[in-house]
Formats: structure tokens, sequence, C-alpha cells
């Protein structure tokens, strides 16, 4: 009975289908608006877990901001030192039995200038095996050349790096990284030049190079498990016949000798370039997940199970092993959000107000039933049923409306050029993503307007006298 009258009531009045037009206009807006924000943060966090951070990197502990790039505590427009990743071996092993990681790639990253026939920049090198990380940052795409092999030095250049350099595969770069009066270089070939999926600045600026190299910039000691050093048969048999114990008896100083089960090594003696696979002086581990819905539940079992072991390291998804330029990005879509969200707004109030005033219009007819015998609940609940339903039936309409105009956005190949909104949409096109959870919420946004349209203007024609009612609210 009340249904059936509100619809009645809803077909008799032409101003009916202005206001489920009006609301389905907004909430089609909604739609498209969060499609676009899905899809640019799905675009984003692809395009760094693929070409830059992995799903999850494990990082040393650090009282200032710690990214992949380094510390970026500002000193003198540089980055500071980045601590070395301990117990690395412990680490290691933890990760292997892992069943949730897919794959891991140790890194070195470090803060170098780079120089080429009388150019010099600053970049950030990433020393790696080029092989385990190409299999985790598979958006990376091999233009020229090919990748150096793991025990063989050699550098990798984004093609944007290569044009700026003018610099082929074969072609000798030189790094040099500055301390005080001193100064290492190192000249190492090209041996590939790649592409990222995306434009960014940051990764501009990224220089892919043997970890052997990396070490000796970044005067980064080569730290071997003891039991993976294979010694000349010679040289073990000469060890073999010192007696540590009596060469220090009669030292006076000499405290408590303690075996280490690590041992350096110098970079420089090629009889250990064998073991450098193996190497423990690392910063970072990204790693790759199986299942990319465990990312966070990985993450939590992985700093449990440093915490319960007290060591000083710990694990972060991308947008933390990004640093600030993935939280800068963050920030600015979050503000355009809220930027976005205060305009519907608006435009909700707007709608609240026209369902009030088409209420109000009828306290007359409110007046009237209530003078016929009609029951206050009974006109709460048909009041509501016509608001209910105008809401329903705008929200279906703008959800239609909005996954229409999204698919046309996206099939429209709307393409980006400015670098900037690149970087922000994570992608070099416009496109939508419609997701279920995008269409309940913009579904529920309309229920919500409907549910609070009814409230206020029923309750003041309610308290309104039958008889005052009738004659106008006079």
């Amino acid at each position: 009975m009340i249904i059936k009258l509100a619809l009645k009531n809803i077909l008799a009045r032409k101003s009916s289908i202005v206001i489920v037009l009006f609301i389905a206009f907004s909430v089609a807006l909604f739609v498209i608006t969060n499609s676009i924000f899905d899809s640019t943060e799905n675009g984003i966090q692809e395009t760094y877990v693929s070409s830059f951070t992995g799903d999850i990197l494990i990082r040393p502990k650090n009282e200032s901001p710690l990214s992949i790039l380094g510390d970026e505590t500002p000193v003198t427009g540089t980055f500071s030192e980045t601590p070395i990743l301990s117990p690395y071996l412990d680490i290691v092993d933890f990760i292997q039995e892992n069943p949730n990681i897919d794959s891991f790639c140790p890194l070195i990253s470090g803060f170098v200038a780079l120089e080429y026939k009388n150019q010099k920049f600053p970049c950030i090198i990433f020393g790696v095996n080029a092989e385990d990380y190409l299999n985790i940052m598979n958006a990376i795409k091999i233009e020229q050349g090919k990748p150096f092999e793991n025990d063989k030095e050699g550098i990798m250049l984004s093609t944007q790096i290569s044009k700026h350099l003018n610099a082929d595969i074969g072609s000798d770069i030189q790094f040099v990284v500055a301390r005080g009066l001193s100064a290492r270089i190192r000249t190492a070939p090209i041996t590939a030049i790649y592409s990222y999926p995306v434009e960014n600045s940051i990764f501009d600026e990224i220089v892919i190079i043997s970890h052997e190299i990396a070490r000796e910039l970044l005067d980064i000691a080569g730290m071997y498990d003891s039991d993976d050093v294979v010694l000349e048969e010679d040289l073990e048999n000469l060890l073999s016949d010192f007696d540590l114990e009596s060469m220090f008896e009669e030292a006076e100083d000499v405290g408590q000798i303690t075996k280490e089960n690590s041992v350096f090594v110098s970079s420089d003696d090629n009889s250990f370039q064998e073991n450098e696979a193996k190497a423990s002086s690392w910063n970072f581990i990204t790693c790759k997940v199986k299942n990319k819905k465990e990312v966070k539940h990985t993450i939590r079992m992985l700093n449990r199970y440093f915490k319960n072991n007290s060591w000083p390291v710990e694990a972060v998804n991308w947008r933390h092993a990004a640093g600030s330029n993935a939280m800068y990005l963050y920030f600015l879509r979050l503000i355009m959000n809220i930027g976005i969200f205060i305009i519907l707004f608006a435009g909700f109030i707007v709608i609240n107000n026209t369902l009030i005033i088409n209420i109000l219009d009828r306290t007359c007819e409110i007046g009237t039933m209530r003078a016929i015998g009609t029951t206050k609940k009974f006109v709460s609940l048909e009041c509501m049923s016509e608001t209910l339903i105008i809401s329903i039936i705008a929200g279906f309409i703008g959800c239609l409306m909005g996954v229409i105009l999204s698919y046309i956005i996206s099939q429209s190949n709307i393409a980006l050029t400015n670098a900037f909104l690149i970087q922000l949409f994570g992608c070099n096109k416009l496109v939508t993503l419609i997701t279920a959870k995008n269409l309940f919420s913009s579904f529920c946004v309309s229920l919500s307007i409907g549910v609070v349209a009814w409230i206020y203007p029923v309750l003041a024609a309610l308290k309104t006298s039958p008889v005052v009612a009738m004659q106008g609210g006079k």
C-alpha cells in the first residue's frame, strides 16, 4: 500500500524526473572520479613495483627517513650514507623459506657523480646482480645490448640518460665519489640500454651497475660467509701451520679472541670473484611476492619475525620504499580527491535541499491526510518511501551512466604528454578502472542522500497542525 502510493505520487510529479536526473548526474561524476583515481593508484603502484621497488623492500632501521634511494635527510644537497643490512645471511635464509616470497634481489644504493665526455651530473647507482634484478623489475625493457654478467663489470643506462650523454653500447662511463680531499674513481662499459614503461623524473637519475663496482665506489667492504670462501690448497696449508694462540700468548693487551662467521676481503682480489654472489654486505633486499593480495600479510609476518629476533631491519611496501617521491604523489592525489569531494558535497547539498523542498511543498497534502485520520507513522513511511525510491532509481541510473562514460574515456585513448601528469597518473594515457567497491560506495552515497533528505521536512510538516497545514501553513 505505502510503496504503491509512493510510486503514484512520484509519477504524478514532473519534478521527480528532474530530481532523479540531478542525483544520477552527481553519482555518475562520483563513479567516474573514483574510477580514474582507482586506475591511477594501480598504475603508479604497478610502475613502481615492476620498475623500481619490488613488492616488498627489506631495509635497515634508521632514525632518519630511509628509502631505496638512501638516507633522504638533506645534507648539503646529497644523500647520506646508507647503513648495511644485518644480519644479511640470516635474513636471506628466512626469505628463502617463506612460501609467499617468489624471488628476491639484494641491492646496494648510493649517490655518486657520473662523468662522460666532459659531461658531469649526479646520479644514484643500484649495485645488483643484473639477472636477479631484472627478474623482479620485469617492466624494464632492454632496448640495446644485454645485461652485464654477474662475474663481470658493467653498467646499464636508461634511454633518457644515454640520449643525454650521447653514449652507446661499449662506451666507458666514469663514476666519481668524493670524500673530503680524496676521491674514488671507477670506469665501466655500457652493456645495455633499457627503458621504463612510463616517464618518471626519479627513474632518470638511476644507473644500474654491477655490485662489485658499487662496493668500491661506496667503500663497502665485501663480507662473505667463511663457509663459502674457497682458498687455494697451498694457502690453506700455510694458514693451518700457524698457531694463532701461541702467536699472541705473550701479548699483554690481548682480550678474548672470538671466532667470527664472516671474513672481509678486498674487492680487488680476483680469487674471490666467484663468491661475489654470496657477498653479505648489502643495503637492501627487494622482494617479489607470489600473490599480490598477500603483500600486507607478508610484510606483517616478516616484521613480526624480525622483531622477535631483535634484528634492526624492517619490511615496507612499495610506497615507503620509494620514499618522498611516491609520498609526494600520494599527498598530491589526496589533495585532489579532497577538492573533488568538496565539489561533489556542494552538489549533494543542492540535491538534498531539492528533496526537502519537494516534501515541504506537500504540506497541504500532508495536513489533509492527517485531517482524515492518517497516522504520523504512515505519513513518515510514505514520504520516506518516495525519497528512497527516487534515490535508488537515481543511484542505479547514475552508476550505469558512470560505467558507460568511464568506458568511453578508456576507449578514447586520451594521451598524457605532460611529464608531471604521467607521474601523477602512472601511465601514458588516461584510463579508468571500474570496481565493485566504487559502484557500491557511489550507490550508498545516493541512498544516504535519500535517507537524510526526508527526515527534517517530514518532522516539520508533522509538527504543523492539520488545520494550519490545510490552509497552506499560514
